[in-house]
C-alpha cells in the first residue's frame, strides 16, 4: 500500500473569506504558524469548536499561506480516523517507520475531525505518538475537533495533556449574524422568507440503478440489524463497525471489489481502512464458529440475489 495516498497536498483554491469574531482567536493562533514559518521547532495547535464555525476553512487558509512562502515545506491534510488506520496499519504489516517516512520534510500537518476517534482508545494513542514524533522532527502539526479529548467518550490520558501542551485555540457557537454571513459568503440564501426554486420533475423513466456492491453491502446491513447509512456513517459502536467489516470483507474477498472503490461506498473511505477492517474481520471468523455460520446466510443470500438478477 502507498501511505502517501492519506494525504492532500494540493493547495486549496482561494475563496473570499469573511473573519467573524468567534474565530479570532483561531486565526491568530494560525497565523502565527505562518509568520514564523522559518522556525524549525516543531508544535502543536488544537481548533476546536462545534461543526460549521469554519475549522475547515481556517486550516486552508493557513495551506495557502505557508503556500504563497515557500520556506517551511509543504502542508497536508488528512482525517483523524484515516491517519489512525493507517498508523495501525503500518504496525500490522511491521512497518512503522512508513508514516514518519512519508510525512519527511513535510512543514505542516493538519489532522482534521480528531472527534472522529472519540471511542477509540488504541486510534487515539497511535496519533498522540505520531504527533510527537512529528513535532519533535520541526513540524507544525494543527488538529481540528468539535470536542476537546477530555470530553470524548473513551478519552486518553496522554493526548490530553499534548494538547493542554500546546496551543488550544476554541471557536464558540456562531450566533445568527455571523451564521448569516457565512451564508452570504457561500452564496445561500437565509432561511427567513427564502424560497427554493421549484424542483425540477422527475420523470418517470428516471429510476436510480443500484450497482451489485450497493446491493451486497445493503443485504449485509439487513442482516446485522442496522441501515446503509450506519455502515457510511463514522459511529465506533460495536455492532455497526462489524457489520461494517463484515462488508468490506464481503466486498473485498468474495465480490473482489477493489478495496478504493468499497471505501468510497462505505462514506469516502481510504484503502488503508478497508484493507485493514478486512484482515480484522478475518480474524474474528477464525475465532467465531457462529460469526462464520452467519456469514455463510450472507453469502447464500448474495449469491441467491445476483442470481434473482442475472
Amino acid at each position: 500500500m502507498r501511505f502517501s495516498d492519506l494525504f492532500d497536498g494540493k493547495t486549496p483554491p482561494a475563496r473570499r473569506h469573511v473573519s467573524l469574531p468567534e474565530q479570532q482567536f483561531a486565526i491568530a493562533a494560525l497565523q502565527r504558524i505562518a509568520r514564523h514559518s522559518g522556525c524549525r521547532v516543531g508544535s502543536l495547535t488544537a481548533v476546536i469548536g462545534p461543526a460549521d464555525v469554519g475549522k475547515t476553512h481556517l486550516c486552508q487558509r493557513l495551506q495557502r499561506a505557508v503556500a504563497r512562502q515557500k520556506i517551511l515545506g509543504p502542508v497536508v491534510t488528512c482525517e483523524a480516523l484515516d491517519l489512525a488506520a493507517a498508523c495501525l496499519l503500518a504496525a500490522e504489516q511491521q512497518c512503522p517507520l512508513a508514516i514518519r517516512q512519508t510525512l519527511a520534510g513535510v512543514g505542516v500537518v493538519i489532522c482534521e475531525n480528531l472527534h472522529d476517534v472519540a471511542r477509540d482508545a488504541d486510534a487515539q494513542l497511535v496519533l498522540v505518538n505520531l504527533f510527537d514524533e512529528l513535532t519533535l522532527a520541526g513540524t507544525q502539526v494543527v488538529i481540528t475537533s468539535r470536542q476537546f479529548p477530555g470530553r470524548f467518550t473513551v478519552s486518553t490520558p496522554r493526548l490530553v495533556s499534548r494538547l493542554h501542551g500546546g496551543l488550544l485555540a476554541s471557536i464558540p457557537t456562531l450566533t445568527e449574524d455571523s451564521a448569516a454571513r457565512i451564508q452570504e459568503r457561500s452564496g445561500g440564501r437565509a432561511r427567513a422568507g427564502a424560497s427554493r426554486p421549484p424542483a425540477k420533475p422527475r420523470s418517470r423513466k428516471q429510476v436510480p440503478v443500484r450497482s451489485p456492491l450497493d446491493e451486497l453491502l445493503r443485504t449485509v446491513a439487513e442482516e446485522f440489524g442496522v441501515t446503509l447509512e450506519d455502515l457510511r456513517s463514522r459511529s465506533r459502536e460495536n455492532s455497526i463497525v462489524l457489520a461494517r467489516q463484515c462488508a468490506m470483507y464481503m466486498a473485498r474477498e468474495v465480490a473482489k471489489e477493489p478495496a478504493e472503490r468499497i471505501g468510497i461506498a462505505l462514506g469516502n473511505r481510504l484503502h488503508a481502512t478497508v484493507t485493514r477492517g478486512t484482515r480484522q474481520f478475518s480474524t474474528r471468523l477464525a475465532r467465531s464458529p457462529a460469526l462464520r455460520n452467519r456469514l455463510k446466510l450472507i453469502r447464500s443470500r448474495v449469491e441467491a440475489d445476483r442470481k434473482n438478477c442475472g
